[in-house]
This record gives C-alpha cells, sequence and structure tokens, in this order.
C-alpha cells in the first residue's frame, strides 16, 4: 500500500489518521481508549521514530474531536477521561513547538469540558 512505500507522504499520514481515530471513537468504553492510547503515544518515538510520533499525535487529536462530534455526554466519566486526554496532548504540543495542533487540542479539550457541564445541569434539572 501507499504507507509501505511513502510512508512520509501527508496522504499515507491522513489515511492513518483517520482510520485510527474513527476506529478509536467507536470503542464503549472510552476511557481504556485514551489510557491505551497515551501509552501507545509513549511508545511511538521509541518504536517508530517522528513520524510515528506525529501520527499518533495527530491521530488523538481527531479522536478527541471526533468524540465532541459523536458524543451524548451522558456517560460523565468518559467525557471526563477524553477531556483529560486532551489536556494531556496539548500540553505534549506546546512542548514540541506545534501551536496549531495545540489549539485543536484546547478546542477539543473546551467543547468537551463545556458539554460535560451541559450534561451533569441537564441531569440535575431532570425530575427522576
Amino acid at each position: 500500500g501507499p504507507l509501505r512505500e511513502f510512508p512520509e507522504s501527508p496522504f499515507a499520514q491522513k489515511r492513518i489518521e483517520l482510520v485510527f481515530a474513527d476506529a478509536l471513537v467507536e470503542l464503549p468504553r472510552r476511557r481504556a481508549a485514551c489510557e491505551a492510547f497515551a501509552a501507545l503515544i509513549n511508545d511511538a518515538s521509541k518504536r517508530v521514530g517522528l513520524v510515528g510520533y506525529a501520527l499518533c499525535i495527530r491521530a488523538a487529536l481527531r479522536f478527541t474531536a471526533a468524540v465532541v462530534e459523536k458524543s451524548t455526554f451522558d456517560a460523565e466519566d468518559d467525557a471526563s477521561a477524553v477531556a483529560a486526554f486532551a489536556s494531556v496532548i496539548r500540553e505534549r504540543c506546546v512542548a514540541a513547538g506545534e501551536h496549531r495542533l495545540a489549539r485543536r487540542a484546547l478546542a477539543s479539550l473546551r467543547a468537551l469540558e463545556s458539554g460535560a457541564i451541559y450534561a451533569n445541569i441537564k441531569t440535575v434539572t431532570e425530575p427522576p
């Protein structure tokens, strides 16, 4: 496939990012997905170099954005876990000097936090 022949090509990187994030967002336990993803990112620079690390970070950003789009925020624990994960990704992007990616992470973080707050308000105001 194109990844084997041209692993650094933007097309191959974008394709991996999309496939990886789309698969993760469908998992029922997003907290576990975040923990596994964080471990993968920690290992990425050791195993696949800078290109692999960058792909993991971008896929993580895509994952958090997809959660924002698909979440109903009924599972507050999941929303909080993904928000914490977005915060970690943002910190890594800032440390790496990737300010554009850090802004993407911050946008997801803010959306997740506001969605979780809305879900809490909704559950408090709804009659039992």
